[in-house]
């Protein structure tokens, strides 16, 4: 763009060039070349008035910015976004580029833009909002304001005005009905049911995707129904699959499988791994398999950088904030030639870890030994680099930072995952230093807090996290032999459902899932192998139908400590039995044998 100095020097060279020529221009003619360039002049100043224009002064969120609110009376806005986000990037060049808005919030707000991402303890406070979350918190840390998705300009201007007039907006807090004298599993159940869709598989609601607790406890109660709706739900998913680069979009919208919203995040591609690796196991459904091979194989050539993590998430939008529904229907070659849609390089503890439970379940469905060296490969790095001393792992890339509740219970879940396939007993041991430190520092009374930081809002206990806390350590309390595990999984369990009864919990199936772990031991495999072949291919019989709720216990033939070799007699081949507390299976010879077993007690 020119400047007014290059508009200036150019006009001196025009008018020297000119005067130095012997026909000097007539009177009119250098009126018109004043004019001309004082009108340059004009539209260069203005350019540069336009170049000047004002921004929102964004902060960081932390405790010294509620101090800063006090200091001068002033609220604070919290923008809570998604790089990958659509809407986001439309109210970031709406929005949050009106002038008004723009100097409303720079005199009388605080604002702040926050990465949910690279914030656990903001997003898992906030996740049902959905992003951009907006929530306005008074100089205490009161939410007067909280909304999800998109807020137009003069609406938002609005909210503002009656904020700062003393109005708190919570319009979608309403009463919760309570029900003091019902079974709490009573209506967790009769809601589950009432939440699917039968049609066409997926949830009762307008957006379409599955839920693992739902998947998980459909998997384990199929009646007729159940088993159509399975079926539904999946070839339904397959729509969310990319079919040109492979990964799977977020979901889906209008009730609808081909809807879909583009962005790609790493959680989803671990969760949709798992989901459809399972239904193989469990369906033997051959696509299935296909899919999760469609999206790992997206994982490694998209999400990866130059260090075993992935890569948090793939943008909707090849424009920020512009749809690009048009584009994900080109083929590879014609999307590629437009570009990519931007990846957020930024590498997450949680989803990582999450990919490390997708990876062995592929181990356990392929004959393929890459799947679980990169599992481990991934593991080794994030206890490297993200572990703390106080044994915690830090969210990302920084060890002294957000030390969340999330994270850690990815990795405790990723070393039970590890233990079983490889029988390394480092992972065991980890475990259990794990639970301990968490114990300690996330445990108050019979709920966890989600974080540990002083960010300037005191930390919750957040539901989803505290049924995963309450599985984990129940499941570790069996193969710990540690009965305080236990009896803190059945108080959280029991809060948990105290909650149903109060409104606060409506329809969290993995509450029907904990009732049935807590009352019942894991199924426990106790493996004599001669080599490490065989003992894979019985660990993956075992796992093929029961990838959570089993304990895996191996030996090879020839080093069978005394205390077994008296529980099982003399072993000389490879031999799997099953066993509970009271009962034992029959020797089981072959990789058929361990899988008929399961059939016939009703296990897959």
């Amino acid at each position: 763009m020119l400047t007014r100095e290059d508009i200036e020097t150019e006009h001196s060279i025009i008018i020297n060039t000119t005067l130095n020529k012997k026909n000097y221009l007539n009177p009119m003619k250098k009126i018109l070349l004043y004019l001309l360039t004082a009108g340059l002049l004009i539209a260069c100043g203005q350019a540069e008035e336009k170049e000047e224009k004002q921004v929102i002064e964004w902060q960081t969120f932390g405790a010294a910015l509620f101090e800063e609110a006090k200091a001068n009376n002033k609220f604070i806005v919290l923008d809570l976004k998604a790089n990958w986000c659509h809407w986001c990037h439309v109210m970031d060049d709406s929005t949050y580029a009106n002038p008004t808005v723009i100097a409303t919030l720079n005199e009388a707000f605080i604002a702040v833009k926050t990465d949910q991402d690279a914030n656990p303890e903001l997003a898992n406070r906030y996740r049902k909002y959905g992003w951009p979350a907006t929530i306005i918190f008074s100089s205490t840390g009161e939410e007067v304001f909280k909304n999800a998705g998109y807020i137009e300009p003069a609406e938002f201007l609005r909210i503002l005005d009656r904020v700062k007039n003393g109005e708190v907006i919570n319009a979608d807090e309403k009463p919760k009905k309570t029900y003091p004298n019902a079974s709490p599993q009573a209506l967790l159940e009769k809601r589950y049911y009432k939440s699917l869709d039968y049609k066409i598989g997926g949830a009762n609601s307008n957006m379409k995707s599955i839920s693992y607790p739902s998947f998980e406890y459909a998997m384990k109660h199929p009646s007729d129904s159940i088993k159509r709706w399975i079926d539904l739900s999946i070839y339904g998913a397959y729509n969310l699959v990319d079919p040109e680069f492979g990964g799977i979009y977020q979901y889906s919208t209008y009730r609808k499988w081909t809807h879909q919203h583009f962005e790609k995040l790493l959680a989803r591609q671990a969760r949709y791994i798992q989901i459809f690796c399972q239904d193989y196991q469990f369906r033997d459904r051959k696509s299935s398999l296909t899919k999760a091979i469609a999206i790992i194989n997206y994982c490694n050539a998209y999400l990866k950088g130059t260090n075993p993590l992935f890569y948090s998430a793939q943008d909707a939008d090849l424009i920020p904030g512009e749809h690009s529904e048009e584009y994900f229907k080109l083929s590879k070659a014609e999307r590629l030639k437009k570009g990519m849609p931007k990846v957020d390089t930024n590498t997450y503890t949680n989803s990582n870890a999450y990919m490390i439970n997708a990876l062995v379940n592929l181990w356990i469905c392929t004959a393929d030994n890459n799947y679980l060296t990169q599992a481990i490969n991934n593991y080794d790095y994030l206890k490297s680099n993200r572990k703390n001393s106080n044994l915690l792992y830090a969210h990302g890339a920084g060890k002294n930072e957000t030390f969340a509740l999330d994270d850690n219970l990815k990795i405790l879940k990723a070393n039970f995952d590890l233990y079983k396939v490889t029988q390394d007993k480092q992972y065991i041991d980890e475990a259990k230093k794990m639970i301990d430190t968490m114990m300690v520092l996330y445990q108050e009374g019979d709920l966890a807090i989600s974080y540990l930081k002083n960010n300037g809002l005191p930390p919750q206990p957040i539901i989803n996290e505290n049924m995963e806390w309450c599985r984990l350590l129940n499941y570790a309390g069996h193969v710990l032999e540690n009965n305080a595990y236990k009896t803190l999984a059945k108080a959280i369990h029991q809060n948990l459902l105290g909650k149903v009864l109060s409104g606060e919990i409506y329809r969290e199936v993995e509450l029907l899932t904990i009732q049935e772990e807590l009352e019942n031991e894991p199924l426990h495999a106790v493996i004599f192998y001669d080599g490490k072949i065989a003992r894979q291919a019985a660990t993956k019989a075992a796992l093929h139908q029961l990838p959570f709720y089993i304990q895996i216990e191996a030996y090879p033939i020839g080093e069978v400590p005394s205390k077994i070799a008296a529980r099982y007699g003399k072993i000389e081949v490879n031999t799997t039995f099953f066993c509970t507390a009271t009962t034992c299976s029959a020797p089981l010879l072959s990789v058929k044998a361990i899988q008929d077993y399961l059939k016939a007690i009703k296990i897959g």
